[in-house]
């Protein structure tokens, strides 16, 4: 008899707390198969696995990069999210959920809208006429350019007003086997900076499904800092204390930031992930794990994102208990799964169109950090 399996779909990209995940789920004996959906081969035995009625949860991962890549991934998506639904498999996370985070300029409205303090955000179609350098001057700081669809800085630059008609472009470049992180930087005229910004536009309109919604402009925040909240199981689990770092101005360790594991988090903090919870939408308040990220601003609390389609633990060492609750939930679903699978033969269809394994099927809090 085989034992309960979970199918771990990625993009081949995968973090350093996969095979700390990987090992516990060995020692609990529940199997866990990767596949990069974007080889042929390794998709189409996946779904083979499914068919066959060998899978009993499917584990969505690291499925956030660039715009060129969601054309690819969306239908593979789609066909996996119908195939488990016909076969009654739960997906952590939904295919819903990951649909709704990947567009940023959209979501981040949504939750502003029902009293959530965001970054200052402005969405800009492939149509839409904009003076680039009025646009820029409206911030003393500054503002962010990136596509409203994107991941690990792609298509991140930074762009301040030097004076009435000089205007400054920082692009981080990230660490690679050949070079360390760095910033490269432009000076333009108001004139250049549009012909740059329209050039920018027509790129990412190459990739965009929403031609309407297709780049987020935000103000550039000064803090050092951001935070994180990684939920898993209906709760903070823990704080990330990213400290920036100062070559890039990114917020990940490919481009010199630092992360800190926050011991006791300030109230506000808590406050806020509490308030950001309770905003989010009826169908994805289940959801096993997401991270937003933040900064803590001398006023307020200022949301800058949420990520859910790459979930990641963070620094393996620090975080062992983290490591332990997430790898826990997801054999423990894997476990009930299969044994619905026994008990009545075969996996059902099911209506619930997000198809999250709910709250029966979940393991109790346990071993909290020190």
């Amino acid at each position: 008899m085989r034992k309960p399996t979970i199918l771990s779909i990625n993009l081949g990209y995968l973090h350093e707390d996969y095979v700390a995940v990987q090992k516990y789920l060995q020692a609990v004996k529940v199997i866990r198969i990767q596949a990069n959906i974007f080889k042929e081969s390794e998709r189409e035995y996946a779904f083979q696995m499914i068919h066959r009625q060998e899978i009993d949860l499917i584990e969505t991962r690291n499925l956030r990069r660039g715009q060129e890549f969601w054309k690819t991934l969306a239908p593979i998506l789609n066909s996996i999210e119908q195939v488990a639904k016909t076969r009654g498999i739960p997906m952590i996370n939904s295919p819903k959920m990951i649909r709704w985070v990947f567009n940023k300029g959209s979501y981040l409205k949504e939750l502003e809208s029902y009293g959530i303090p965001i970054v200052a955000t402005k969405v800009i179609g492939e149509h839409d006429e904009v003076c680039f350098s009025a646009l820029v001057k409206e911030y003393k700081n500054g503002i962010t350019i990136k596509p409203s669809l994107a991941a690990k800085a792609f298509g991140l630059q930074f762009v301040k007003c030097i004076n009435q008609n000089l205007f400054e472009i920082k692009i981080p470049h990230g660490k690679t086997k050949q070079q360390e992180a760095f910033s490269e930087t432009k000076y333009l005229s108001a004139g250049e900076l549009q012909n740059y910004f329209e050039k920018y536009r027509q790129n990412i309109a190459q990739y965009s499904l929403s031609k309407d919604k297709l780049i987020l402009i935000q103000k550039y925040i000064q803090e050092k800092t951001e935070y994180s909240a990684i939920k898993i199981c209906g709760y903070p689990t823990y704080f990330i204390q990213r400290l920036i770092g100062e070559k890039t101005g990114v917020a990940h360790e490919q481009f010199f930031a630092k992360n800190l594991f926050v011991k006791v988090p300030e109230r506000r903090l808590l406050d806020f992930y509490q308030k950001f919870q309770e905003s989010l939408p009826s169908s994805l308040k289940n959801e096993i794990i997401w991270r937003i990220d933040m900064f803590q601003c001398p006023q307020q609390i200022l949301l800058l994102e949420v990520e859910t389609a790459s979930p990641r633990l963070f620094n393996t060492k620090l975080l062992a208990n983290n490591i332990h609750e997430y790898s826990n939930t997801i054999a423990t679903a894997a476990r009930n799964s299969y044994l619905y699978y026994l008990n009545n033969g075969h996996h059902q269809g099911t209506a619930d169109d997000d198809l999250v394994p709910t709250a029966a099927i979940l393991p109790h809090r346990h071993d909290e950090i020190d």
